[in-house]
């Protein structure tokens, strides 16, 4: 901050002083620019800075202790039909992974694609995921580390996708929410906290799924609330399909599922529902 007095006479022998206080801006903190695949990034949060295409069995990008990644309105495509590891991995060997955060500052520029392709799962393991649109991946968003849990994936948009987002949480506060989920398999599989009121899964709408819309099969703690979730009209298909007595369900909009608070399937008139 650089300080500085000046002095100018006012008539009759006064005198004011300004005082003028300039303030210099902080230096931008660094980014690493990423322009190919095969990427560690260690030392600082990254952004992408070029179209990346991508064809192997691991990662494009990795992500270690901690650090982030902005797609910054580019995209990592897997080019290889027989499908590709991870468009992003945050390396769950540091045990920081689960602060580390895959994002796009480009979220509304009218229909972007972040991530395309048969990756196997398109993020891994991150633990936050947000404002992204994944195409294509077999997993959209998957978090399983066995040694840290997921935090929070909101206001992603995932299409053609066999599993929209799987994860592992374990905090009351953990959330997957505001997501439109397009799954031909499996919208949302969940694993809660192991007590309290657990994490939500919440207002997401989840659509086209023949298997399930919300999957859970242990016994872990769930708060399921105010999504909205429409299968593809097969009459296997389960809008929530959780096994745990520990969860809880609230407002929930579905086709047919006793556990919704309004069936689609089932309403006369006069329409009441919620």
């Amino acid at each position: 901050m650089n300080v500085r007095f000046s002095f100018r006479r006012a008539g009759a022998g006064a005198c004011l002083a300004t005082l003028a206080i300039a303030v210099s801006a902080a230096p931008a903190a660094a980014v690493q620019k990423i322009t190919s695949c095969g990427t560690i990034v260690s030392s600082q949060n990254a952004q992408l800075d070029a179209n990346l295409s991508f064809s192997g069995a691991g990662a494009c990008v990795e992500l270690e202790q901690g650090k982030n990644l902005n797609t910054n309105g580019f995209t990592i495509t897997c080019t290889n039909g027989s499908g590709c590891g991870h468009a992003v991995l945050c390396d769950p060997t540091d045990q920081n992974n689960e602060a580390s955060v895959v994002f796009s500052s480009k979220s509304n520029d009218g229909g972007h694609v972040d991530l395309s392709g048969p990756f196997t799962s398109a993020v891994e393991d991150c633990g936050q995921v947000k404002d992204l649109k994944i195409v294509g991946a077999t997993t959209g968003i998957q978090f399983d580390d066995a040694n840290s849990d997921g935090k929070k994936y909101f206001r992603n948009v995932l299409e053609d996708v066999t599993i929209g987002v799987s994860v592992k949480m374990g905090d009351n506060t953990d959330r997957v929410h505001d997501n439109r989920i397009d799954a031909t398999g499996i919208g949302v599989v969940a694993i809660g906290s192991s007590s309290g009121s657990g994490p939500r899964v919440d207002h997401n709408v989840i659509r086209g799924f023949d298997t399930s819309g919300i999957f859970n099969n242990d016994s872990s703690h769930l708060r399921i609330e105010d999504n909205v979730l429409v299968d593809r009209g097969d009459d296997a298909a389960e809008a929530l399909d959780v096994s745990s007595a520990n969860a809880s369900f609230d407002n929930n909009v579905c086709e047919v599922d006793s556990d919704c608070d309004c069936e689609l399937d089932e309403l006369t008139a006069p329409v009441s529902c919620l």
